[in-house]
């Protein structure tokens, strides 16, 4: 076992040391602690968007996010995060995404993310082996969302450009999907090489990017709850995230 990081908000800091709060809208207000749901203990951390909000890093979005600088980074390999939508939360064709795993400097999509739209969980994945031009896309469904309930996931990445790499993800115990063969970037370096691009740093809370269009948008405010958010390193098995 190998744990690297871990928060449940039961101190009442936002940040756990660990965060940083650029992401979350106006004057950080896209999150805060409550005491409404908790997975364990009493508190976690409720995320609020509305698609009147600023943009921030070039979308809609209210999160929490690692950076990629920290020191532990390179190490990331599996992570765990339990979320809960509550009942009322309304079906949209919008995507939106709850927890992502983002490149380091190159632009597009995603690398992982867990994407919800019309009230169906897909595990999103984007990725450039050349280094230019489109970037590969895959959606694969984890099943229907479940409102009113806590839902934990666990997500194995093992990023690659070759065959080597392998993406896992667990909900609720249950293995949803086990995705093997690149998943990773390449980028054109300033010496015009074809190199594998750094590490990526995980993200989670809100993040409704069709929000940045002009609309009319049906659904125009999103509230989750997200709590238990673990980090670990490639010593670690499905084991060390049970709650």
């Amino acid at each position: 076992m190998s744990v690297l990081l871990k928060a449940d908000w039961e101190t009442g800091d936002l940040t756990q040391g660990i965060f940083a709060l650029f992401s979350l809208g106006e004057k950080n207000k896209g999150a805060v602690i409550t005491t409404e749901q908790a997975r364990t203990g009493k508190k976690s951390v409720r995320f609020d968007l509305a698609s009147t909000d600023p943009i921030v890093g070039g979308s809609k979005r209210a999160e929490l996010y690692i950076q990629k600088t920290h020191k532990l980074a390179p190490s990331f390999r599996w992570y765990a995060i339990s979320n809960f939508l509550p009942k009322g939360y309304v079906s949209d064709a919008r995507a939106e995404g709850h927890f992502q795993l983002h490149q380091d400097g190159s632009a597009g999509s995603p690398l992982v993310e867990l994407w919800l739209q019309n009230d169906e969980w897909f595990l999103a994945q984007a990725y450039n082996l050349k280094g230019t031009g489109k970037q590969t896309q895959k959606l694969t469904s984890l099943g229907k969302a479940t409102k009113g309930v806590w839902n934990d996931w666990v997500i194995h990445y093992e990023p690659s450009v070759s065959a080597s790499g392998l993406v896992e993800v667990w909900r609720n115990g249950v293995l949803k999907c086990a995705i093997k063969g690149a998943n990773f970037n390449n980028v054109i370096d300033r010496n015009g090489d074809l190199v594998v691009e750094s590490h990526p740093y995980p993200k989670f809370g809100i993040y409704k990017w069709p929000w940045t269009g002009s609309g009319p948008f049906t659904i125009k405010t999103r509230t989750s709850f997200v709590d238990t958010f673990k980090v670990g390193d490639g010593k670690c098995t499905l084991k060390d995230f049970a709650i």
